[in-house]
Formats: structure tokens, C-alpha cells, sequence
């Protein structure tokens, strides 16, 4: 160290004695130590805070994805259910072809392996990394569950038809079976198949009223043709249309929507008392009835459209300002599982907007006033195609889908 000049000279011997004196004074505390503490400790709760959080969010999500599981399990056990006990059953006792045998046999092989696959296999899982909070994920095995993904449905909409038949009207009402596609029109209802016109039968629009809606019943094998002011049957293996003389519906109190499943049926109407009937078949016999407030909020003009697959009942329902929105109940219609809004459709009429059950809890919705057709599922996952100025849809068997357009119907592959 280079010396002092002046006056710093003298004060060299004082300043390294007061040096000394400091560092034999000076002690290393345990304040270090201490703060070193209150540092970690700070991390630890910050970090406990997060872990926390994360667990909380993650643990929410986890009874979440669980909720769809069981949803998507129950569906699965009961469509299987129905196609052993109704279809694979009856058909054992009358099928004597090997080729039948086989494939019955090789379904009901398949299913076996995926129930064993159900009993052993951990459907939802945790997969992460050790110190990390960030990585953790939650996994979820469905494939076993063949649900058709929502935009790979949108995608398959969007390709050309492989069929179209030319028909104009402005009439929006179709249903269909396996085999055959209905339609109405103005005094007539029309009946296709795939490929060709298979015929007309006259609708008297004066006494049955415009038709508002209809569906196939294959508990009867008939459609359900619904008038404004009765319903009708018809039969397209004769050619026949027969009233129901129990259910009808007035100039004021229209009947609106129909819909049914196995040996139950559901018709709603604009009486607000009765706003929604249920029917047991054969009989017809009106065994429960709900009124609107029963159904919809105290504002609600009313259902426009009900559709069931005997797990989930789905509901368009108007409310005002031409705002509509799909309530999704569960069967029994105690409960709303799912309130999806659909926005504002201004000069929409009643009978506008009509909806279909595809193969899983999900529905097709045409929204015929913004040209686009919607599809959402019992999760609120809403998808939409734009330009699609489809007036009403319904399935063709599993594997083709129906459009009504103004001037035509197109068959899609889905």
C-alpha cells in the first residue's frame, strides 16, 4: 500500500490500532445463519403454496375428467347393452348362416376383451417428473370407448356429398330410419331411400296442421309424423298414415317437437301447463307431463326442439330477444346437466331451428338464419361450421348423415 502524504502519516498508527481493535471485536452472529433460515423457510412456503394450488387444480381436474369418463363409460355399457340384448340376441335365434355366426361371435369375442381390458387397465393416470411442478399431467386412455372426436365429424360435413337428390321447398321437417329418409312438404310427405324417390302420401296441412317435426320409432317401426294440431304414424311399408286420437294440439297451443326412445315418447307444445308430454307405446297413454316452468326459466319463451338418446335429453329452447340457448338434461329431466348458449337469431321463427342426435351424447344444431350448422356435446364443447345453409339433419343408419337444404338433400358419408 503506498503510504499516506501529510497529515495521513501520523494517523497510520491510530487508524491500524482502531483496526485491530474492530477486528477483534467483529463475530460472525448467527444472523447469517438466521437469514439463510428465513430465506428457505420463505421458499418453502412459497413452493407449499404452489404445490397447493397445483394440487387443488390438478385434483379438480381430475374429478372433471372422471365425470366425462363416466359419462363416456356409461354410454358405452349401455349402447353394448342394447346391441346384445336387442340385435345379437333375436338374431341368434333366427340366424343359421356360418358368415352371421362368425361375425355375432367375433363382436361378442371383441367386447369380452375390452371388458377385461376395462377391469385392469387405469383409465386416468398421473404422469410427471420428480421436483418439478410444471410437468405435471393428467392421462386419460378412452379409445376403448370409440367416441368420434367433434371437429373429425365437422371435417367429414365438409366434403362433397356422395349423393344428392333435387327437391325444393321451404319446408323443413326430415327423419329417417335405416332405410328410408322422410320428408315433408306443404300436403305431402315424401319418402326416399338412398338412391331413388320411393313415393308421396297426401298431408292434409287444413286438418292435421303444417308439420312441425318428426322421427323414426323403432319400437314400431313407423315414423311419428307431428302436425301443428295432431300426429300421425306412417307406416312405410304400407304406405299408410293413421292418426293418434289422443294427441293433438290447437291453433293456439301448437304441438312443437317430437322425439322418442325405445317405448318412450316425448311431445312438447306451446301450452305452458302442459309444455312437454310423455307417452308410453304401445298404449299412448300420457303418463307424465311438465309444465314450463318445470322445464325452463322464468323469462323463456318455451322448447323449440327435443331430442333423447335414452342417456341425455337435449333441448333448444327460445328465450327472449331471440336469444337461444341448449339446455342438456339427464333422462329423467331432473336435472340440468349443461346450459349451452347459441346466440341471437333475429326474425328466427319457431319452427327454425332443428337438431339431431349423432352416435355419442352430441347434437347436430342448424341454426338456419346464420347459415351454420353447429355441433356441441353434454361438455358445452361447441363447433361451427359456417356457410351451411343445411334447414334440418338426422342420421342414416351409423354411417351417413342427411342434410335439408332449400333446393336439395345431400347424403354425406360420417
Amino acid at each position: 500500500m503506498k503510504p499516506v502524504e501529510g497529515d495521513g502519516n501520523s494517523r497510520l498508527p491510530t487508524l491500524v490500532n482502531e483496526t485491530i481493535q474492530m477486528l477483534e471485536n467483529v463475530e460472525l452472529d448467527d444472523r447469517h445463519r438466521r437469514n439463510a433460515h428465513h430465506v428457505l423457510e420463505h421458499w418453502r412456503t412459497q413452493s407449499i403454496a404452489r404445490i397447493n394450488e397445483t394440487h387443488v387444480q390438478k385434483s379438480n381436474e381430475i374429478n372433471l375428467e372422471f365425470e366425462k369418463l363416466q359419462n363416456d363409460f356409461n354410454y358405452y355399457k349401455h349402447r353394448h347393452l342394447i346391441e346384445l340384448e336387442k340385435k345379437i340376441l333375436p338374431n341368434l335365434k333366427q340366424s343359421t348362416k356360418p358368415d352371421e355366426l362368425l361375425l355375432m361371435y367375433e363382436q361378442v369375442t371383441k367386447l369380452q376383451q375390452d371388458i377385461q381390458i376395462l377391469n385392469s387397465k387405469n383409465l386416468l393416470n398421473i404422469s410427471y417428473i420428480i421436483g418439478s411442478i410444471d410437468d405435471l399431467k393428467i392421462t386419460k386412455t378412452t379409445d376403448i370407448f370409440d367416441r368420434q372426436d367433434l371437429p373429425v365429424i365437422l371435417r367429414q360435413l365438409q366434403q362433397q356429398p356422395i349423393k344428392q337428390h333435387i327437391f325444393s321447398s321451404t319446408c323443413r321437417a326430415m327423419a329417417s330410419s335405416n332405410e328410408h329418409i322422410l320428408l315433408y312438404d306443404k300436403n305431402e310427405l315424401i319418402i326416399f331411400d338412398l338412391n331413388n324417390l320411393c313415393g308421396t302420401i297426401t298431408w292434409s296441412t287444413s286438418k292435421q296442421g303444417y308439420v312441425s317435426d318428426m322421427c323414426w320409432c323403432p319400437f314400431m317401426n313407423v315414423f311419428l309424423v307431428l302436425g301443428r294440431l295432431s300426429l300421425n304414424i306412417f307406416d312405410p311399408s304400407i304406405f299408410d298414415c293413421k292418426d293418434i286420437p289422443n294427441v293433438k294440439g290447437t291453433n293456439f297451443n301448437s304441438l312443437i317437437s317430437i322425439c322418442c326412445y325405445e317405448n318412450d315418447v316425448f311431445i312438447c307444445s306451446h301450452d305452458p301447463e302442459q309444455h312437454l308430454k310423455y307417452y308410453s307405446l304401445p298404449s299412448w297413454k300420457n303418463d307424465q307431463k311438465w309444465s314450463k316452468n318445470d322445464l325452463c326459466l322464468k323469462d323463456d319463451l318455451g322448447i323449440r326442439c327435443i331430442r333423447t338418446n335414452g342417456i341425455r335429453t337435449a333441448m333448444i329452447i327460445k328465450q327472449k330477444n331471440d336469444l337461444f340457448r341448449v339446455d342438456i338434461f339427464n333422462y329423467e329431466l331432473g336435472k340440468v346437466l349443461q346450459s349451452i348458449t347459441m346466440g341471437s337469431y333475429k326474425n328466427s321463427k319457431d319452427f327454425t331451428h332443428y337438431m339431431t342426435l349423432l352416435n355419442q351424447n352430441q347434437w347436430l344444431c342448424c341454426v338456419n338464419n346464420e347459415h351454420a350448422v353447429v355441433i356441441l356435446d353434454e361438455y358445452g364443447q361447441k363447433y361451427r361450421i359456417n356457410n351451411m345453409q343445411a334447414y334440418n339433419a338426422c342420421l342414416f343408419s351409423t354411417t351417413h348423415m342427411i342434410l335439408r337444404y332449400a333446393d336439395r338433400i345431400a347424403i354425406m358419408i360420417i
